[in-house]
């Protein structure tokens, strides 16, 4: 169907359709006689492959209402527009729309659970409130059997299975009933951060480098629970025979491992006489490792099913038990998120998606953004067990969206590095809000690899741990506000970089870092965190308030420009230690003589890691000189307090005002290594030097004194592609509000949720 329609004022032939959620499969595609989407992309897949791109480009018009789907689309090469005839795939003005992943369950088919096995699984005190179904759809079963966890909806909320215990964590007791076999276990009294499970001494031979157990052959400790026992809804002999049961059906959660390291696990066997639970994989530190802070939650046991939302699925029988919200009757809509993924632009270009809505998607990834120069805008993804979007190619973009709920929110990627040359991404994030609201169990996920890619202009909050982590080199992070990040875990940062000696070229600048709380007893954490030898990072004009027990921190490295930054009421404000020196010079010099050494491509073989991306001594290349002459410097510098050490450190033209320490260089980095470095001590500054200290518009005043730092230009902002922001004033004075008079450092137990605040 050819359409006569005006752009820029020229009449142009275009190919445009409609589609609405009722549209059929062969109806006309007007605005009248509308299609379903997937005819459209059909349709219009074959008029290009057919007759190619028509002048003009296309426009698939979307009908607002709400659209179910459970197989993603996938746009391949025929989908090729230009710069002036882009292929628009867009949501009618002023309409909304909404694709949701998820299938019907009829509400009719559930009833009380009156079978006495399932009774006596289920927990008394909410046994005469969960109904139960038989599933028999084809789609929902090999969805429920692929994940456990998942979404049910019901009434357009969304609900996770089951979970112990209900609020908060539990913790294992000290003493266990039985210890990690060793190997791969770590033995007691061997425990210490770097010695690690599963790494040479303590790995099974035979095994791969890192295994510490399975289900199958399991290699956990086994401990009873310290606090939060008391809360649980079954009891110990219903965990025990649930787990033995099907012990694939649950998932162990936490900071068991370190308490900067969130991780999963299944629970091996549970025992009602020692009331314990047996963990199917050795911890990575070796138990005795902060054996007093282990955090956890449980998912997925029936016997936990005591909340209202909470539901869980017994693929033995495939039976779907549910505590319902609210009373089921035949209006009720109960649903299962069965997608795995949405839109995957693969070798598309020049595709504009705007306006188009997703939820409960179960798996995969709902955006996958391949090819070049693809735009995905102003949608809202939420709400589902999957990865949100995931950008790869170059000149593509994602604007003016919002990612809430989600495991992964977003994987920026795209060009990579070589022996000559740096190909950037050019791929961009930007005007996103990210967050979480209901997953309390997964933090924010961003991930940013390759080369030459940007994320600016984002809000990134209410994520129980690390929010972002940079890697490669070229990559811009600018004009950003984190805060209410990590109030969960120790270590890391808002913004975490780390082990790459490498990692020429990665700018941060003008970014807000606010209310970063630490979490009491844990490891201190940053604002931005270069971590484990990370090297060659630009930080400039970036502001720091309340920025947990640091604001710009570095680990070891080299390379480092630390300049214009402002660290406001915090504990450190820019600081850096040496973390690998001798002890990695020297590992350094059994790598090269033993070409079966152990720690050969491990994190710890930091050279040669370079060197398999760049080549041997690559470094010295011209581009790589002509680049980063800062670079070649360094790793050419191989004696002592050399390129193990943090050298060619710039820090300059900082400010400071009432941090409790202001030391910037770690006393413990020898005199040799400071002396190839350049570090000022801090520039003071007032709260009447910005604009409204009180309020944290922390804009300078006399931006001929200070940095003229952008502060009213970071965070959100209104364009084309996002209509509305939050009001900065309001949710930035209430999360101040609630922590007045607390310092960051110690910091507090007491969390706020900001996603209440900033929705607000």
């Amino acid at each position: 169907m050819i359409i006569f329609i005006m752009l820029c004022g020229i009449v142009v032939n275009a190919l445009e359709i409609y589609t609405s959620p009722s549209g059929g499969t062969n109806n006309k595609g007007t605005k009248e006689d509308p299609v379903s989407f997937e005819t459209a992309i059909k349709r219009v897949s074959e008029q290009l492959k057919q007759s190619g791109l028509p002048d003009g480009g296309v426009i698939i018009n979307v009908m607002g209402g709400l659209y179910r789907f459970d197989v993603p689309i996938v746009l391949g090469e025929e989908f090729t527009g230009t710069a002036q005839n882009p292929i628009i795939i867009r949501a009618v003005e002023g309409e909304k729309v909404l694709f949701d992943g998820s299938m019907l369950i009829p509400a009719k088919g559930f009833s009380k659970v009156k079978d006495k096995e399932e009774r006596n699984r289920v927990p008394i005190s909410a046994a005469d409130n969960i109904v139960v179904t038989t599933i028999t759809n084809k789609t929902m079963l090999k969805r429920f059997s692929e994940n456990l966890m998942l979404n049910l909806s019901f009434n357009e909320v969304e609900y996770l299975p089951s979970v112990f215990p209900n609020e908060g964590y539990a913790f294992f007791k000290e003493e266990t009933v039985a210890s990690e076999v060793s190997p791969p276990g770590v033995p007691v009294g061997k425990e210490a951060h770097g010695v690690r499970a599963g790494a040479v001494p303590f790995l099974e031979p035979g095994r791969e480098r890192g295994w510490k157990g399975s289900l199958e052959e399991p290699r956990g400790a086994q401990a009873g629970f310290s606090e939060k026992e008391s809360e649980m809804a079954g009891t110990w002999y219903q965990w025990e025979n649930e787990i033995k049961r099907n012990n694939k059906r649950n998932q162990l959660t936490g900071f068991i491992e370190a308490n900067w390291l969130l991780s999963s696990q299944p629970i091996y066997s549970a025992n009602g006489v020692t009331k314990s639970v047996h963990l199917s994989r050795a911890l990575s530190y070796g138990w005795a490792w902060k054996k007093n802070d282990k955090p956890f939650r449980v998912f997925g046991l029936l016997c936990e099913l005591d909340q209202p939302g909470e539901w869980h699925f017994d693929p033995m029988t495939n039976r779907l038990f549910l505590y319902p919200p609210e009373p089921i009757n035949k209006k009720s809509k109960i649903s299962l998120s069965v997608a795995e993924g949405f839109v995957h632009l693969k070798g598309a270009s020049y595709v504009q998606i705007v306006g188009l809505s997703v939820k409960n998607v179960g798996g995969g990834t709902i955006y996958n953004i391949e090819g070049s120069h693809n735009l995905v805008a102003s949608a809202t993804i939420s709400n589902s067990t999957a990865n949100g979007v995931s950008i790869e190619g170059q000149f593509n973009n994602l604007e003016g969206c919002n990612l809430v709920d989600l495991n992964s929110h977003v994987s920026l990627a795209g060009g990579h590095r070589g022996p000559n040359e740096i190909v950037e991404g050019h791929n961009l994030v930007q005007n996103c809000h990210i967050y979480q609201k209901k997953y309390k169990h997964e933090k924010v996920n961003i991930g940013m690899s390759g080369a030459g890619n940007t994320f600016r202009n984002n809000l990134v909050h209410n994520s129980l741990g690390q929010a972002m982590v940079v890697n490669g080199n070229n990559q811009v992070i600018e004009l950003n506000e984190f805060f209410n990040i990590g109030y969960d875990e120790g270590d890391g940062g808002a913004v975490y970089s780390g082990a790459d000696l490498a990692g020429y070229g990665n700018e941060y600048r003008n970014n807000f870092f606010h209310h970063l709380m630490h979490s009491p007893g844990k490891v201190e954490r940053s604002g931005i965190h270069l971590d484990d030898g990370q090297s060659g990072a630009t930080c400039v004009g970036n502001i720091f308030y309340k920025s947990a027990g640091k604001g710009l921190f570095a680990f070891g490295g080299s390379g480092h420009t630390m300049t214009h930054n402002v660290f406001l009421e915090g504990y450190r404000g820019a600081y850096f230690v040496r973390s690998l020196g001798d002890k990695m010079q020297n590992i350094e010099k059994e790598i090269r003589v033993d070409k079966n050494h152990h720690r050969r491509g491990t994190k710890e073989d930091y050279v040669g890691r370079v060197e398999a991306s760049i080549g041997e001594n690559g470094w010295a290349n011209s581009m790589w000189v002509e680049k980063y002459p800062t670079f070649n410097k360094v790793m050419s510098d191989t004696a002592r307090f050399g390129r193990f050490w943090p050298i060619k450190y710039v820090v300059k033209n900082n400010y400071s005002y009432n941090n409790k320490i202001t030391a910037i260089a770690d006393p413990r980095v020898e005199p040799e290594a400071l002396l190839k470095s350049e570090v000022e001590q801090y520039k003071e500054v007032e709260p009447n030097d910005f604009e409204d200290y009180d309020n944290l518009n922390l804009q300078f005043k006399n931006t001929q004194k200070f940095p003229n730092i952008p502060f009213n230009s970071i965070g959100l902002k209104k364009d084309k592609y996002r209509h509305s922001v939050p009001d900065k004033e309001h949710y930035r004075r209430g999360v101040k509000d609630f922590f007045e008079g607390i310092s960051s450092m110690p910091g507090t137990k007491k969390i706020i949720d900001t996603s209440i605040l900033v929705e607000e």
